[in-house]
């Protein structure tokens, strides 16, 4: 039983790492690029075609880190590419400078309240099944009941 509860631990943090409680809000002038900020940056036909010899073909989206940012260019280290037909690659933090004609959409990562509400409350829940479903299964003095008579 204590091998059981040792493991809860491990996958809830395993859990937690694998969600995370991160969203992609969309730029605004209220919240501008951040330089070394994570970005979502979705890409217009004329950005998949300028990444194409980069990244590779059918690119339509990017996920990375934000290098440098003037009015009319985004130097992003890619770390993620996303395609609707070939699915998402991890890259190693090639870097690609897209100007504003290339870009269809940014959106920074913030924290997002809603996802980690509800990874704590389905934490909370895995932890009161995982307790309950051991406390059912058990007779409470550790001894088993004898055998019943034909």
């Amino acid at each position: 039983m204590a091998g059981r509860f040792t493991g809860i631990p491990v996958l809830l943090l395993t859990a937690w790492a694998l969600v995370g409680c991160y969203a992609f809000v969309p730029v605004t002038a209220a919240r501008p690029v951040p330089v070394s900020g994570n970005v979502h940056v979705t890409l217009s036909a004329k950005g998949t075609t300028a990444v194409q010899s980069i990244l590779g073909t059918d690119i339509n989206a990017i996920e990375g880190v934000v290098v440098r940012h003037t009015g009319d260019t985004l130097v992003v280290n890619v770390e993620r590419s996303i395609s609707d037909v070939k699915g998402v690659f991890e890259s190693t933090g090639v870097p690609v400078a897209l100007t504003t004609d290339m870009i269809t959409d940014v959106g920074v990562r913030t924290i997002s309240r809603k996802r980690t509400a509800l990874l704590v409350l389905g934490l909370v829940a895995a932890v009161l099944l995982a307790f309950t479903g051991a406390n059912l299964g058990s007779t409470g003095d550790g001894v088993l009941p004898p055998p019943s008579q034909p």
